[in-house]
């Protein structure tokens, strides 16, 4: 699912140099690959921990252009954007976890996300397939609230980018598991077949 913390993962490192503490252990996803946005994490972590000065803005916009291509770089940071706006607004406190209803996951950010990576114009290759990645938590949460998503999008007039169906979506979303190497869902062993079962499909 979308986790937007990756603009506080500097500010706490710098938070615990500046009061003595020597050694950090962070962890994120590692029951299986595909946490959203995690190879960004773990290499903004990685430099900051090294180099705790250093801009995170400097780095994150390094990291993107270089691992998504231009254009991919600027659909992700329209994600990020809108994610990060939409903690904000909604006022919701990022615990530990929280599902699918969350409500900073509004159809507004969630749907501008996917219009924004669907827009992004890149080549079949390597950065086609971590743009595909990274969308993966947008298409989460839209499946799981396809109707509400389907729904919203009529009201407001905004074109439909996703899938026509909630089927295709499903094959395109587990498509792109298959490839990443994707095993579950979530921390408890959640796999594709639950996912399936809770789409009704």
């Amino acid at each position: 699912m979308p986790f937007p913390n990756w603009s506080v993962l500097a500010e706490n490192i710098r938070f615990f140099k500046d009061n003595g503490v020597v050694g950090v252990f962070e962890e994120g996803t590692y029951n299986t690959p595909g946490g959203d946005m995690e190879e960004l994490k773990n290499y903004l972590l990685g430099k900051v921990m090294y180099d705790p000065s250093l801009d995170e803005s400097v780095v994150v916009d390094d990291f993107l252009q270089n691992y998504f291509g231009s254009d991919g770089a600027a659909a992700v940071k329209v994600y990020m954007t809108l994610m990060e706006d939409s903690v904000k607004k909604t006022k919701f406190y990022m615990g530990e976890n929280f599902d699918w209803t969350a409500p900073f996951l509004t159809p507004d950010a969630v749907l501008g996300a996917a219009k924004a990576f669907k827009g992004a114009e890149v080549e079949e290759g390597k950065h086609k397939d971590r743009l595909e990645n990274a969308m993966l938590p947008i298409y989460y949460v839209a499946m799981l609230r396809w109707d509400e998503m389907k729904a919203w999008s009529a009201a407001e007039g905004e074109e439909w980018v996703l899938e026509d169906g909630l089927g295709d979506a499903f094959e395109f979303f587990s498509g792109a598991c298959d490839k990443k190497g994707i095993l579950l869902m979530n921390e408890w062993g959640n796999d594709l077949e639950w996912l399936k079962g809770e789409l009704g499909l």
